[in-house]
């Protein structure tokens, strides 16, 4: 009868843990460090706070870790003399790899063990409620990180045949994804005019970049009102509390489902593993053509930072393609066959050429765009949401559907624009010479051919992003330039000029009630750095301020940049600078309440304007720029 498969042995497991014992003992050292620094810092919410972001973090620790805990228990399979001598030792290879396996896992259970026994009492007695499971939620989270990475470690040494071919591996598979992203949004995308690489597949598919940018254990500030002084005042108390997103959670769930799959795979390599391949770059030679092209592809990507380092010419960019590619390829033949003689052999030749050809095609059929992807505008009945916008203080997201048929419109106009940086260089335009609707309901553009235009007569432009929420769950983004003194750029304007778009760094802000609601006695405000007198200093001044800057974004005025402005705000005239002049005013107001509102008033501003100047602050800023101060 058959005996019973041990996966683990007792003696085997014992001299793992005693023979790399300085590695995971530099673990918990490292871990002991990292919260000597975190109680630095001696606030009870900010160390508790810090504790929970320390989650996310261990995040990269883990990729690097996981990859040595692997190479060392698993390091005789890269020495052939060493592989031949334990594998002739009385063990099964399932007891030899349950046993590896489950040292590694301790090589991370208990460094982190330790470290939340020592933060269980440090969160005892902090403000933020229940704070005790947060070292819990540590320990989780980041030995089912570790799980994944090290899982994953362990099939690329199962597929190498030496220490470098599993490090190549283990690499390529965590930032794949990200070299993917970047060949497509250098190299692929500049083809297609406007159109912007997704990020979100490609961040979905690098788990390290994952879990970073998710929350597992978010700490919240939270101000509640516990009492109202005799002067009327509120008092605040400040105190957290905790959540644990389900999302971010389900993501990591997956992770170790995924990871338990590369376990079994590992284990199966490992049971068919041919001894003699020990100092081989791979291990599995079917795994050769698959890593011969994303090598290679990778050392094109390489090439190509080069050429954004120093120039980014788009004609030198096939240059540096072409010649990445080949230096990837034959590099990997030389790792491959463990020699430099490499080019003497025609299949090499050959393999090279295939490479080089797919990759051109690619290339090709990316700028003849037969897919329609440039030209690709959606109907308006599938459309969830559509969010315009320029950059960090302008975003309007509009759902109603005369809203979503305008910005449709808006993009159509651009898309018969198609500005270039080029053209925006080279002070040239397209002008639109009419719109009108066709039978189906489009409306098309008659472009005059590209005039150049005079110096004197520069135009102002602007970047503008459309991002289009369809009902099918799709996002689409894309990006263009235009020209401000065209329709589209009128339309932009508006666009930017609306409640949602200037306080758009502030998420609570979407109309005017939500602004008004802002509105408290300030204790700071100032205008470019001058103070407002006093008696500004009132609940009542700031709304009024307010008001007025809700008249000037319904009056299409209060975009905040400055090139949608023409005229300066003040002109001044200095015996040091000459004359001087200012295209915009910085208003700062911080509330009583620690809250703040930050915008920038212009010359068109009209409303806002004459507010500021009935306080006498213009009139300070004025005369500080003519003796110099400013």
């Amino acid at each position: 009868m058959k005996s019973r498969i041990s996966f683990c042995n007792g003696t085997l497991l014992k001299k793992d843990l005693t023979r790399f014992a300085p590695a995971w003992g530099l673990y918990l050292v490292g871990l002991l460090l990292g919260l000597i620094l975190l109680l630095g810092d001696n606030t009870e919410y900010w160390f508790v706070a810090n504790l929970g972001t320390l989650t996310n973090g261990m995040s990269i620790i883990n990729l690097c870790y996981a990859a040595v805990t692997a190479q060392l228990l698993f390091g005789d399979l890269f020495n052939s003399r060493m592989c031949n001598a334990l594998h002739a030792l009385p063990l099964r290879r399932e007891t030899q790899f349950g046993t590896h396996i489950l040292s590694g896992l301790l090589f991370s259970i208990l460094p982190t063990a330790v470290f939340t026994i020592i933060c269980l009492p440090l969160v005892s007695l902090s403000i933020v409620v229940d704070a005790w499971q947060i070292p819990l939620y540590f320990f989780a989270g980041a030995n089912l990180q570790y799980l994944f990475f090290f899982s994953l470690a362990v099939l690329g040494v199962m597929c190498a045949g030496n220490r470098v071919g599993a490090a190549i591996i283990y690499g390529i598979v965590n930032f794949l994804s990200y070299i993917a992203y970047f060949l497509v949004d250098t190299v692929y995308t500049p083809m297609l005019h406007g159109v912007v690489t997704q990020t979100d597949i490609f961040e979905l598919l690098c788990p390290v970049a994952r879990m970073i940018s998710t929350e597992l254990v978010e700490v919240a500030r939270r101000k509640e009102s516990i009492s109202i002084g005799p002067d009327g005042t509120q008092k605040y108390q400040t105190w957290g509390e905790f959540t644990v997103p389900g999302e971010s959670w389900m993501y990591l769930a997956v992770l170790v489902g995924i990871g338990v799959l590369f376990l079994l795979l590992a284990l199966r390599l490992y049971k068919k593993r041919q001894l003699e391949c020990a100092g081989d770059l791979m291990a599995t030679r079917a795994l050769e053509p698959a890593f011969m092209v994303i090598y290679s592809l990778i050392a094109a990507a390489l090439f190509q930072v080069v050429n954004q380092m120093f120039d980014n010419d788009r004609e030198l960019m096939y240059l540096f393609l072409a010649a990445g590619l080949a230096v990837g390829w034959f590099t990997g033949r030389m790792l491959i066959e463990r020699q430099v003689q490499v080019f003497r052999r025609a299949k090499n030749w050959l393999g090279f050429g295939a490479l080089a050809l797919a990759l051109a095609a690619s290339l090709g059929i990316t700028w003849l765009d037969p897919f329609g992807i440039e030209d690709w505008v959606p109907k308006a009945e599938d459309v969830r949401s559509i969010s315009v916008g320029i950059g960090y203080r302008g975003q309007v997201t509009l759902t109603e559907r005369s809203e979503i048929e305008e910005v449709i419109y808006f993009h159509e106009l651009l898309l018969a624009e198609k500005l270039t940086d080029e053209e925006i260089a080279a002070t040239q335009h397209i002008v639109p010479e009419a719109a009108e609707i066709t039978s189906s309901g489009i409306r098309t553009i008659t472009i005059e051919e590209p005039q150049p235009v005079d110096r004197q007569e520069y135009r102002e432009s602007s970047n503008v992003y459309i991002i289009y929420e369809l009902k099918n769950g799709r996002r689409v983004e894309r990006e263009y330039d235009t020209w401000l003194d065209t329709e589209q750029g009128q339309m932009l304007r508006d666009y930017m000029s609306t409640l949602e778009a200037v306080f758009s760094n502030y998420s609570y802000i979407k109309d005017a009630d939500d602004l008004l609601a802002q509105a408290d006695t300030p204790t700071y405000f100032n205008v470019d750095g001058h103070p407002l007198p006093e008696e500004y200093l009132t609940e009542e001044a700031v709304e009024e301020l307010l008001r007025c800057v809700i008249a000037d974004c319904e009056a299409g005025t209060m975009a905040q940049y400055s090139n949608f402005h023409d005229e300066p705000v003040l002109i001044c005239s200095s015996e040091l600078r000459g004359e001087y002049s200012m295209t915009y005013l910085s208003v700062d107001i911080v509330m009583e309440d620690g809250e703040g509102l930050y915008f920038s008033v212009y010359a068109d501003s009209e409303n806002s304007l004459h507010w500021l100047e009935a306080t006498g602050v213009l009139e300070d800023i004025r005369e500080s720029y003519e003796l110099g101060y400013g």
